[in-house]
């Protein structure tokens, strides 16, 4: 078991309120939104960092038509398992 810290942030009101409406429109807790949104930054996904899920993965076929490619959703272990 991987574990995580704990680490308090101070945000803007109007931050902490759009991160949570991009929580609720992912399905996602608001630790997991803001989780996602760090990871993003550091994936080298540059302008398209900020998009939803549903909108990346559509930028990414769109650029891509008729190459399959894979997706990797989370992190994988080294069992290959899910987290």
């Amino acid at each position: 078991m991987k574990k995580t810290a704990t680490m308090g942030i101070r945000l803007p009101p109007e931050v902490r309120e759009r991160l949570e409406e991009a929580a609720e429109q992912e399905g996602r807790s608001l630790n997991s939104e803001i989780l996602v949104r760090v990871r993003r930054t550091f994936s080298g996904l540059g302008p398209l960092a900020h998009l939803s899920d549903a909108d990346l993965v559509h930028e990414l076929l769109s650029r891509h038509p008729g190459k399959p490619f894979v997706i990797q959703i989370g992190d994988i272990d080294r069992r290959g398992a899910s987290e």
